[in-house]
């Protein structure tokens, strides 16, 4: 799948390599799991203070005024 960024847009060769881009995905599971066994993640920046640590983060999303900046 190299050469993707060398080839021309929309020409044969783009297009075969776009197609063996599907079929790889077709073929493959790609899965990159950030989190285990949570109902609800929620990823924010270390930089924000007052964050809860645990509990769920459903709670957090009502919460976004209590959050400052650190």
């Amino acid at each position: 799948m190299e050469g993707r960024n060398q080839a021309i847009p929309y020409s044969d060769a783009d297009k075969k390599l776009k197609d063996d881009l599907y079929k790889n995905y077709l073929e493959n599971v790609w899965i990159f799991p950030l989190a285990e066994k949570v109902n609800y993640a929620m990823v924010a920046s270390q930089k924000l203070g007052n964050m809860p640590k645990s509990g769920q983060a459903i709670g957090a999303d009502y919460s976004m005024e209590q959050f400052y900046f650190k």
